[in-house]
């Protein structure tokens, strides 16, 4: 599994996903969503996912789907342990039946959590080839070279270790200039990033100078293209950073989402190189 470019993956389950349709993600050229198993599993919780056919079909999702895992943590005996920041349940499960889940979800590709082929040297048995997983860097030694595989791992432990060896999936990457360089590393396969819409929430916007923050006062009266050739739904509107100052000021959920499609398409665009670079 390897593109000629990176594929930012902007994560669903998060305040900034949930602003947007399914065909805003698509609008926005969005093809690839990450969804966190663990806030899955709080919300709408373990029962339900069992009974589903799939994770696509429940989202309502025609794209790919990436099913992260990697935020689980196992204790000793391999136990991973859910407490529900709703009524303060505690939900038990072991690798196997994470696998199971895992496989019951068919994503297109899953991160899995640090440790598993420590923890379960058999996890790979019978493993659904249709399902493409990436582990843990420090993992990658556990596992058999025939299995196909891919590794992931932060930003920072990316540049720490000098990781080369592809594909990669980067994870932790907060802020644009870190997802922009990462471009150019051709090892790497996935951007996994809420940064592009945690900004717009803020009221900030990118474009090939770097960003525009339509919070500012400055911007009440700037009437300028927010970025050069961009052909997201927001620019093809010509909605100006004078407009959207207003916007935001009066209407923010509305605002809020024009700037998450203009910045997840920019940045999009730009992974596949198709804008000015910054």
């Amino acid at each position: 599994m390897m593109n000629q470019n990176p594929i930012l993956a902007p994560l669903l389950n998060t305040e900034a996903g949930l602003c947007l349709t399914a065909q805003n993600w698509r609008d926005a050229g969005i093809n690839w969503l990450v969804c966190d198993l663990q806030a899955l599993l709080h919300k709408p919780g373990l029962a339900l996912l069992k009974q589903l056919k799939s994770l696509a079909s429940y989202l309502g999702w025609g794209g790919k789907v990436i099913l992260t895992a990697a935020h689980l943590k196992a204790n000793r005996e391999g136990i991973y342990k859910i407490k529900s920041p709703y009524d303060g349940s505690i939900l038990t499960f072991d690798d196997g039946e994470l696998k199971h889940l895992l496989e019951k979800l068919q994503p297109d590709v899953v991160v899995l959590p640090a440790n598993i082929t420590k923890n379960d040297s058999t996890i790979w048995n019978s493993w659904n080839d249709a399902i493409f997983p990436f582990v843990h860097f420090q993992d990658s030694d556990e596992i058999q070279p025939s299995c196909d595989f891919g590794v992931y791992c932060s930003a920072v432990d990316y540049y720490a270790h000098s990781l080369k060896t592809g594909p990669i999936y980067i994870t932790e990457v907060h802020c644009r200039e870190q997802m922009l360089n990462l471009f150019y590393d051709k090892g790497v396969q996935f951007i996994e990033s809420n940064q592009p819409g945690q900004d717009a929430l803020c009221g900030i916007l990118y474009n090939e100078e770097g960003v525009i923050n339509i919070t500012n006062s400055e911007h009440e009266f700037n009437y300028q293209p927010i970025a050069k050739n961009c052909q997201c739904e927001t620019c093809s509107a010509r909605f100006t950073p004078a407009y959207l100052h207003h916007l935001y000021v009066h209407t923010p959920l509305l605002c809020q989402r024009l700037l998450i499609q203009h910045n997840l398409s920019w940045v999009a665009n730009y992974l596949k190189g198709d804008k000015l670079k910054a």
